[in-house]
């Protein structure tokens, strides 16, 4: 099973929204014609959206596993995003998030930054903006206007909670600037701590950041990377794991080439009882859908099994968790735990977060608290 769903900016980034192809995308939607979207609905409306363009795609294996499978956001960013609203810290936009997720659902599988929460919330940044002003006080970096939240160096932090203020972006390229590129000008991101501009088809490059629009950062056999277009199912390509050019193509290692070097391609995800390779394993194979995973018994693409089932393969349903048997003899699948439980991970809670009391204490289960100022 694989997911890309991490979600480190609650709607403080931006990109371009979705355009076109021909994959069975709806290439003349126009706007007005979605119906709004409610702040308390956004992440079911979201997780619809994005699983119908996977599933479509065939990243995903099909809708009721990859929506069950999907939160959109954590529950500590869900609730620091509806307090947000709540306080007027962040604008909201119902009608915005209707015609952006709409658009998502109808996207092409060529749009492969949709493969991600971050990708699709950056997609959609009329959604959600931060309402405070350059100079006010600030815990968070979603809240401000400017999307960053210069912290005061005196004073207190808790996590991602800190005192600052908000502040422009005003870092020119090649100043230094804190990871996630929030310091950065607009077409530069932050790379090895430097403000850098989007490189042209071409140029140099160590991550797909570093290149413009749709470009990737493709490399060759020395680990020279370059500004290209990513290849598409098929075609060669060189880091296996990474994506293809296309939502539900992967770079997987397809042979052993001259000098014993491994030789990689462009495959599409397999389905339910189709042939796989699990990840991290590298030898000729396709990844298993979203929703599903591979066996290493049977070596085939497998549902993911329920609570208290055993899990061989490290992957639970949706609801459960893998973990060592209380016979220390295997893996099974067990239900997550109520708040004040040991735990550790947040898969393992119910509700809240896996956390301590911030002075070293033991990890639990525990309620989820947000910024505020």
């Amino acid at each position: 099973m694989r997911f890309c769903l991490a979600a480190l900016a609650l709607f403080a980034t931006t990109a371009a929204a979705c355009t076109s192809a021909t994959d069975g995308h709806d290439p003349d939607a126009r706007p007005g014609t979605a119906a709004p979207v409610a702040a308390t609905d956004f992440d079911v409306a979201l997780a619809s959206a994005l699983c119908q363009l996977w599933v479509r795609c065939g990243e995903a294996n099909d809708l009721a596993s990859c929506a069950a499978a999907a939160p959109m956001l954590s529950p500590a960013q869900r609730a620091q995003r509806l307090t947000d609203i709540a306080d007027g810290e962040i604008v909201y936009d119902a009608d915005a998030a209707g015609e952006c997720l709409a658009r998502i659902t109808g996207a092409a599988c060529t749009e492969t930054q949709l493969a991600s929460v971050d990708g699709a919330l950056a997609a959609c940044p009329a959604v959600g903006r931060g309402a405070q002003p350059n100079d006010t006080s600030c815990t968070h970096d979603a809240a401000c206007a400017s999307t960053y939240c210069e912290p005061d160096p005196l004073g207190p932090s808790a996590g991602a909670c800190r005192l600052g203020s908000c502040q422009p972006i005003a870092l020119a390229v090649g100043g230094v600037c804190e990871d996630g590129g929030l310091a950065c000008p607009s077409g530069a991101s932050c790379v090895g701590g430097i403000c850098r501009l989007a490189g042209a088809a071409g140029g140099a490059c160590e991550l797909d950041a570093d290149c413009g629009g749709a470009l990737a950062c493709n490399f060759d056999h020395d680990g020279n990377g370059t500004c290209g277009a990513a290849p598409t199912a098929g075609q060669a390509c060189v880091v296996a794991g990474e994506p293809c050019a296309d939502l539900g193509t992967w770079c997987r290692t397809v042979g052993i080439g001259k000098a014993g070097v491994a030789e990689a391609a462009c495959v599409p995800t397999a389905g339910l009882g189709e042939s796989c390779v699990p990840e991290g394993v590298v030898r000729a194979g396709a990844l298993c859908r979203a929703g599903t995973t591979c066996s290493g018994a049977s070596g085939v693409c497998v549902a993911l099994p329920p609570v208290e089932a055993a899990c061989p393969d490290h992957a639970c349903a949706p609801g459960g968790y893998c973990a060592l048997d209380a016979a220390g003899t295997g893996n099974v699948c067990l239900a997550p735990h109520p708040l004040g439980t040991a735990c550790r991970a947040d898969a393992e809670c119910a509700a809240g977060t896996c956390a301590n009391d911030g002075h070293g204490g033991p990890t639990v289960c525990t309620a989820v608290t947000t910024c505020a100022r």
